[in-house]
This record gives C-alpha cells, sequence and structure tokens, in this order.
C-alpha cells in the first residue's frame, strides 16, 4: 500500500506509539483533537456493524468521531493535487 504521506507531503503527520487497551488511549488523545477518525471492521460481513472499540471511542470521546470504511489493500490511492477539489 502507498505511504500517504508521500501521497500527500504537505500534510503535517504526527505519528505517536501508545502502548495500552485501545478505546481507552484513543479517548484520551481526543482531548486534544479536533476529529477523530475510526474504522470500521473489514471482517464479520455486517455493512454497519461497529466493534467494541468504535462503540467506546464514539461513546466517549472529548471530540466529533467519524467512523470509515476499511481501505481495500487493492484500491489505489488517488493523489489530489488541490484540497479544494475534495469540497463539492
Amino acid at each position: 500500500m502507498i505511504d500517504l504521506r508521500m501521497a500527500y507531503p504537505d500534510v503535517q503527520v504526527r505519528v505517536e506509539l501508545t502502548h495500552g487497551q485501545a478505546a481507552f488511549a484513543l479517548v484520551q488523545e481526543s482531548a486534544g483533537a479536533d476529529l477523530l477518525l475510526v474504522s470500521r471492521p473489514a471482517h464479520g460481513g455486517f455493512v454497519l456493524y461497529l466493534g467494541s472499540t468504535a462503540r467506546a471511542v464514539i461513546r466517549e470521546s472529548a471530540c466529533p468521531v467519524e467512523v470509515v470504511p476499511p481501505v481495500d489493500e487493492a484500491h489505489e490511492v488517488e493523489l489530489v493535487e488541490d484540497v479544494r477539489a475534495l469540497v463539492p
């Protein structure tokens, strides 16, 4: 899969590794965030299924949470030259 940091070099990225229970760590980090993105599981066959981590984060987050579909590994990432192209 293409590294999105290479595809969008103008976007600042901060990588931070946190050890612990995922939902707890995400909720704690949400206090300093504008938006939290979580992906729903790719398995299970249910279109609207959310895992326990996503449900806990939605319930307890200090910022808005957006649930996104899982990334298809075979799907190509489209390079957007101008962020205004993403706004309808």
